[in-house]
C-alpha cells in the first residue's frame, strides 16, 4: 500500500480510507474496466442497424479486448484474486451475462428481420461465445 500512495502521490491514510487493502483497488480497477468495456460496446454498436453486422461487431471487439487486455488485469490478475474475492468474481459473472445478453439481442433482431434462421439455437450460440 505504501508504494501505490507514492505513486498516486498521496499519504498512506487518505489511501486507507478509500480501500481497505490492495484487493478493494484491485476490484474497483476491474469493475472500471468492466464498465468502461460495456459503455463502449453499448456506444458503437448501437449505431449499428444490420445484425449480422452488429454480431460481427461484437465478436470482434470481444476478441480485439481479450488479445489486448491478456496480460491486464481484467484478464490476468482477476482470476487469481478472484478466488479470494466475491465482488470479482460477481463482477465477471455480470460481464458474461452481458455478453451473452447482446449476442442473444443480435440473434433475436436477425431472426426478426430473416437474417438468420429462425430456429437458431439463441441460447445454445450465446452460451458458447
Amino acid at each position: 500500500m505504501d508504494m501505490i500512495a507514492a505513486a498516486a502521490n498521496i499519504n498512506r491514510s487518505t489511501l486507507y480510507h478509500y480501500f481497505h487493502n490492495k484487493l478493494e483497488i484491485l476490484e474497483q480497477m476491474i469493475k472500471y474496466q468492466i464498465q468502461d468495456f460495456k459503455e463502449k460496446v453499448i456506444r458503437e454498436s448501437s449505431a449499428i442497424s444490420d445484425p449480422i453486422e452488429r454480431l460481427e461487431y461484437f465478436v470482434g471487439f470481444t476478441y480485439t479486448s481479450k488479445k489486448l487486455h491478456r496480460e491486464s488485469l481484467l484478464l490476468g490478475s482477476s482470476s487469481y484474486f478472484g478466488s479470494k474475492s466475491k465482488n470479482i468474481k460477481q463482477l465477471i459473472r455480470d460481464l458474461m451475462e452481458f455478453s451473452m445478453s447482446s449476442v442473444s439481442q443480435a440473434i433475436e433482431a436477425g431472426k426478426e428481420q430473416d437474417r438468420f434462421r429462425k430456429d437458431a439455437d439463441t441460447c445454445l450460440f450465446s452460451r458458447s461465445f
